[in-house]
């Protein structure tokens, strides 16, 4: 399985006059400890119910990243093509995969926060259509410069990341679902090259009674992401719990198929970045998800 982590993007108080320092330490060390990928989230705007925070603009971010390192893998998760202009998009791509040396991978999604299509002109009933014109025109510019484009409906897909906050049940049940529309087009995942990866948040602690790390985590969680959701609902979905139990977590997503693994460290901490060095990327670099060769 291979693991990559988000880079702390969002800004939390206090963190302004830091935050550029704080994103190329964070870079680096993750190239340094052998993480396979460095991810970041695309919100034009704070989703106030579900998070704290506002997250600095995707591309731009992850260019200052590809500056201090060189081998690890520059990837977004995802960008929301509707709010996105496909000419101004594809530049954006092309110029950021010659700097990186070819390191960017486009993760692409169709976005969920109404007010972010609003601010863009569009609206959320619209962001399938808007979500396969963006990707078609933004494709085709990257393999000729010189191309016309009439927008149509198509579809497209080249890979998938689980729903942020899936049970392990519910990526089986997706899996399956995908499986079944595959079949009917006469490929499967193995012939599409077709990836499984799962986002989620995490906090690690290395305490070991429960009631401590739960509150550890609550606090630390609770920063970033909204109350408004029950910590129950945030505890059930997100990997919290003690190192053991995380890893456990972890373990599960991997028996339904989930084959990169992205985490969100909730602080620009390097220490953080250590003990998910130690305590997942070494115990799961060489597990093999279910469905996959070993």
């Amino acid at each position: 399985m291979k693991l990559g982590v988000f880079l702390p993007s969002y800004l939390l108080p206090g963190s302004e006059q830091r935050h550029g320092d704080q994103i190329r330490r964070f870079a680096a060390h993750a190239e340094e400890l052998g993480f396979e990928s460095l991810f970041i989230t695309d919100h034009l705007l704070t989703a106030h119910r579900f998070y704290r925070v506002s997250w600095t603009e995707p591309l731009m971010t992850l260019a200052h990243a590809a500056a201090v390192t060189s081998r690890i893998k520059l990837g977004t998760s995802v960008l929301v093509l509707p709010t996105h202009n496909p000419v101004v998009l594809a530049k954006e791509i092309a110029t950021l995969q010659h700097l990186s040396g070819g390191r960017f991978i486009y993760g692409i999604g169709t976005g969920w926060y109404p007010p972010e299509f609003e601010s863009t002109g569009g609206t959320i009933q619209q962001r399938g259509r808007r979500t396969d014109e963006v990707l078609e025109a933004s494709m085709q510019l990257l393999k000729a410069p010189q191309q016309s484009f009439e927008g149509k409906c198509i579809c497209r897909w080249d890979g998938w990341i689980a729903r942020p906050t899936s049970p392990p049940d519910s990526i089986a049940a997706d899996l399956e679902e995908i499986d079944g529309e595959l079949k009917r087009q006469g490929t499967s995942r193995e012939r599409k090259g077709f990836a499984v990866a799962h986002e989620n948040f995490a906090w690690l602690t290395e305490k070991t009674k429960r009631d401590e790390v739960i509150d550890e985590q609550r606090t630390r969680m609770l920063a970033v992401v909204s109350d408004e959701r029950p910590w129950d609902y945030i505890e059930a979905v997100y990997l919290t719990g003690t190192i053991d139990e995380v890893q456990r977590r972890i373990q599960q997503r991997i028996d339904v198929g989930v084959e990169h693994l992205f985490l969100h460290t909730m602080t620009a901490d390097l220490s953080q970045l250590d003990l998910f060095a130690r305590h997942l990327l070494e115990p799961f670099k060489s597990a093999v998800p279910s469905g996959a060769s070993s």
